[in-house]
């Protein structure tokens, strides 16, 4: 029951918070740095609500390099509030334009800044991840993929990665920033204390000496890294 009351709490946060916030937005479409503030506040009364404690390490190595492609492992909407805790300023998310349809919440991720793509059309996904880049260089900020492309419901630690933001990186030379979230399974939102959580930047990746040729080759290393400290947090929580 106790479940119940905070999932329904939660979606009364975001409503209550998203109202002021969309007026603000149509004011000034897209400020980023509007983004953040939001991002924070919703987060921290998010994670009071449904009782998790967040702990974060090594956050400061996000902003040592920018711009950057930020990616993450992917695991459910929590990814939303754990990613909201964790981003540096001038940070935007990269999401499927099929979230416009979601009546007022699409909107809302749009006119917030974020970048949308078309994933069932290649060509124009491709267009867009050069759009991106373009993007991220010439306002210098950073971009929030989950590399994994789509939600872990597998016993997986890590599903494998899509090629997508390592082309940006290395068509555009900019870093590539991995951060590992501990898995969500020990989570017990019946309990007044839900459990804990744990998000840790590892070192950013240069891609300044790296060809589309090195791409199958950085994949399987910050897998391989990003993989066993998910193993690594996991233990932890």
């Amino acid at each position: 029951m106790l479940w119940l009351i905070r999932m329904v709490g939660l979606v009364m946060v975001f409503f209550l918070l998203s109202v002021p916030f969309f007026i603000i937005f149509l004011l000034c479409p897209r400020n980023v740095i509007v983004l953040y503030y939001a991002a924070k506040l919703f987060s921290g009364i998010g994670f009071k609500i449904l009782g998790i404690k967040i702990e974060k390490r090594n956050l400061a190595l996000l902003e040592t390099v920018r711009p950057a492609i930020i990616i993450s492992n992917h695991q459910s909407f929590l990814d939303v509030l754990v990613g909201s805790a964790s981003i540096p300023r001038y940070t935007v998310s990269l999401g499927k334009r099929s979230i416009l349809l979601i009546p007022f919440f699409g909107w809302l991720y749009w006119i917030s800044g974020n970048i949308l793509i078309n994933r069932k059309k290649k060509v124009h996904a491709y267009k867009t991840m050069e759009t991106v880049g373009q993007e991220i260089k010439t306002r210098k900020v950073f971009v929030w993929i989950m590399a994994e492309g789509t939600r872990n419901k597998t016993k997986q630690m890590l599903l494998p990665f899509k090629k997508g933001p390592f082309h940006v990186a290395i068509s555009s030379k900019i870093f590539i920033s991995p951060v590992a979230i501990s898995r969500y399974d020990k989570l017990n939102f019946n309990k007044w204390c839900a459990g804990k959580i744990i998000v840790e930047a590892l070192a950013p990746v240069s891609s300044d000496d790296k060809t589309k040729e090195h791409i199958p080759y950085m994949i399987e290393e910050l897998h391989r890294k990003m993989e066993e400290k998910i193993i690594s947090l996991t233990g932890e929580v």
